[in-house]
């Protein structure tokens, strides 16, 4: 078995991480500066910004905690508890390269620089977000270090964290999961699985 898939194999969604256990904040930053240099974006505009709560930001989580308690499903993702969580925004760019604004002064369209469209292309944005998020995902797993993701909050403007200056779209979670033995309902079920590949991929 190849390395990536042995790494790639050991990804599951931690529900509880440990407080005892908490990995580096220098190997974290680490981490997160090398997806960064390593990630793909359509002419390098990074749509999105990321805003990290740290070991000491717990009324932050305890903020996240409750919008997600709101949304439907969202009861009980004890995972927002994290030492580490990265919350994904969108990002107006207002600073773009050289390049971009050469390519603007010609006429073309960039929807991420402008404030009024912005936040008008979500699967790109969405899109982007995913490859961050899998790559960091990677070499957190090579490090030993375990994620999780959540989703569960309500995407208004009004539940939006007090913290967060644009819209919310995307939690992630690294640290250790908890040893101790809890009873979580919130358990993968074993009857839930991905459908059949022969229903997801067709070759024309």
């Amino acid at each position: 078995m190849s390395i990536v898939k042995k790494i790639l194999k050991k990804r599951h969604q931690v529900r509880q991480f440990s407080k005892a256990r908490v990995p580096e904040l220098e190997n974290i930053t680490r981490l997160i500066n090398l997806t960064y240099e390593l990630v793909a974006s359509k002419q390098s505009l990074v749509p999105y910004k990321i805003t990290i709560l740290g070991i000491h930001n717990t009324d932050e989580k305890q903020e996240l905690y409750d919008l997600s308690s709101k949304s439907s499903g969202g009861r009980g993702n004890k995972n927002i508890f994290a030492p580490y969580v990265l919350c994904f925004q969108n990002r107006l760019v207002d600073s773009p390269s050289r390049s971009v604004i050469r390519k603007m002064s010609k006429g073309h369209a960039y929807p991420f620089c402008n404030p009024e469209k912005y936040k008008t292309e979500p699967l790109d944005v969405g899109i982007e977000i995913g490859m961050f998020a899998k790559i960091l995902t990677t070499l957190c797993l090579e490090n030993d270090i375990d994620v999780s993701y959540l989703l569960c909050f309500q995407k208004s403007t009004n539940s939006r964290p007090s913290f967060l200056n644009d819209d919310f779209l995307f939690s992630m979670q690294l640290g250790y999961k908890t040893s101790e033995k809890i009873h979580d309902k919130y358990i993968k079920d074993l009857d839930e699985y991905k459908p059949n590949i022969l229903d997801i991929i067709k070759w024309l």
